[in-house]
């Protein structure tokens, strides 16, 4: 198992902690990959902690949320509840790291709304929302980006303890008419959904029409039926039909820079596979058979004996 650490450099209240706690994140059936965010916190009670950073991974959290927290016998602690959730919203976006110009002039408008941020090396950017008005105008101006196609973001609302995660270039976007969810199973209590782009085929099925970035008996081109939720979102129950597609999920450890991620990709792209990007740490791949699967993994051996990347199995249609 490897642990990839993330630490708040400058925490938004910093003058507010008094000391740094290793939460560790992880999904129930992922054994492969965990990461560990350090977040700036004010000790409250021995297992009560005060949020004094943006969270840069730990989702459904906020800054100022109270947290009821457990250590661990490796000496990472886990998240038991949120006991006290402080009406703050996060937001967080992703950019090119080359487009330093993007960056500068967001920080400088969020600001001007009244937001605090942090940012994280290389292109992520955390940004605290303290009241719904506040909400609004970030989300605005997110959209306005993500239309000039200059950013990716997404957003947890911590109140309402459901968090989504979004496909901003799904491979198939031209066959999709409709924007379904899926449950992410995880070990927290709140609910995390993944919204897939679909397309509709009739009153019972639709068809998977993005690669899933944390759903694991899920793939390109399955047909599923959906019952619809108090939000009024369509919500996956079932898989119909199987596309006999399957989902391998590249994760970049710290060490891989621009140049390895680039040629991944290249060598992805020459095998004939289609792929979208989480970020910058994680590749979704869609392959089409045991021998296409085989030989992805022989494609990316070589930056996994170095260190640089894991290549995981969904478990999709095996």
């Amino acid at each position: 198992m490897k642990i990839d650490p993330t630490i708040h450099q400058e925490p938004a209240w910093s003058e507010r902690g008094d000391f740094t706690l290793p939460i560790k994140l992880e999904m129930k059936k992922d054994t492969a990959w965990h990461r560990v965010e350090h977040l700036w916190c004010k000790k409250l009670a021995d297992d009560r902690v005060g949020l004094c950073c943006i969270p840069f991974l730990g989702y459904n959290l906020a800054l100022g949320d109270e947290i009821i927290v457990e250590r661990e016998e490796d000496g990472f602690y886990e998240i038991v509840e949120v006991a006290r959730w402080s009406g703050h919203y996060t937001f967080r976006t992703w950019f090119d790291t080359s487009d330093i110009d993007t960056l500068d002039i967001l920080r400088n408008e969020i600001k001007n709304i009244g937001c605090l941020t942090e940012f994280l090396q290389p292109n992520l950017l955390a940004i605290d929302a303290d009241s719904e008005s506040q909400r609004r105008e970030v989300t605005k101006l997110m959209e306005d980006y993500k239309l000039q196609g200059r950013l990716q973001y997404e957003k947890s609302d911590g109140h309402t303890n459901i968090d989504t995660k979004i496909h901003n270039e799904p491979v198939w976007q031209e066959r999709a008419d409709r924007l379904i969810y899926a449950k992410i199973e995880h070990k927290g209590d709140h609910e995390i959904r993944e919204q897939l782009w679909a397309k509709f085929i009739d009153n019972e099925r639709f068809e998977i029409c993005c690669i899933p970035f944390f759903i694991f008996d899920l793939a390109l081109g399955d047909e599923v039926s959906i019952t619809l939720t108090n939000e009024n979102h369509g919500l996956i129950d079932k898989v119909i039909r199987r596309s006999n597609h399957q989902t391998y999920w590249i994760w970049f450890n710290n060490l891989a820079n621009d140049t390895i991620c680039v040629e991944v990709q290249k060598k992805i792209t020459a095998i004939g596979c289609l792929f979208e990007w989480y970020s910058n740490t994680l590749l979704a791949v869609n392959v089409v058979s045991a021998s296409q699967a085989n030989l992805l993994l022989d494609t990316v051996i070589d930056e996994t004996k170095s260190g640089f990347l894991e290549c995981v199995s969904s478990k999709s249609n095996a």
